[in-house]
């Protein structure tokens, strides 16, 4: 069965601004996708994605799905896929 684990939130440094969240999806028996992520706590939520930047520095990018393979993790964590 599909199921998350070690889910935690870094707040933001600044009072306002986002948090993210981060979470292991543990892909259940069929090819899966993740197309959104909820809670009560936030007046929206997206799925993004950081990548290192030209020049050393880094991006994000909002993400519209990950696919979770069967019996395959996709871990969301910093630097890189979250929950913003």
């Amino acid at each position: 069965q599909l199921y998350i684990s070690d889910a935690w939130v870094r707040l933001a440094a600044v009072e306002g601004r986002p948090a993210a969240g981060y979470f292991t999806i543990h892909g259940g028996p069929v090819d899966a996708t993740l197309v959104s992520v909820r809670t009560d706590m936030a007046v929206r939520t997206e799925l993004h994605e950081s990548k290192a930047a030209a020049g050393g520095g880094m991006t994000m990018d909002a993400i519209d799905q990950v696919p979770v393979p069967a019996l395959q993790q996709v871990r969301f964590m910093p630097g890189g896929k979250h929950a913003m």
